[in-house]
């Protein structure tokens, strides 16, 4: 599991703080042209990311995980509330799923999250050992971010298929 960000009380900055350095460190008029553009790369890099299916799924609401259960899932599954359990379309109708395949459905989504976990999580190790005072620091918080979103919706999922 992800650990949680420290808070500013901890003398620790805020996102919002290490943007700003970011930005203070690429106007700097005596930045190479070549550190420049490699600051740009990764701005863009973590963009992408942030932008990715899964990722603005999770990150754009409170109801992220519900919204990503149902972009993979909508249509073929639904919970009945009153009768506690899951029901499957059949192309005609809603029925019992008493094969129990939206587990195996929440088990496949369990391993794309986890996939993706591991391609951003590799981003990541490039800027675990930044400090506040370098640029790299708000790469690493954002990261951080994006990592304990997937590994709570995991972690959600897991509870939901037990």
């Amino acid at each position: 599991m992800m650990k949680k960000k420290k808070s500013k009380t901890n003398n620790v900055i805020s996102l919002q703080e290490a943007r700003e350095k970011l930005d203070a460190q690429r106007k700097k008029e005596d930045m190479s042209e070549n550190d420049r553009n490699l600051l740009d790369k990764k701005l863009k890099k973590l963009e992408d990311v942030k932008e990715s299916l899964i990722v603005s799924l999770i990150e754009e609401s409170e109801n992220g995980i519900a919204d990503l259960f149902v972009h993979f899932l909508g249509g073929m599954f639904c919970y009945d509330h009153r009768a506690k359990k899951w029901m499957r379309w059949n192309n005609h109708y809603w029925v019992d799923d008493e094969t129990n395949s939206v587990l195996h459905c929440i088990d496949g989504l369990i391993v794309v999250l986890k996939k993706e976990y591991v391609k951003i999580d590799k981003i990541y190790n490039d800027y675990k050992t930044a400090t506040e005072d370098s640029p790299n620091y708000y790469f690493k918080i954002e990261y951080n971010t994006i990592l304990g979103h997937i590994d709570s919706t995991i972690t959600f999922l897991r509870i939901l298929r037990n």
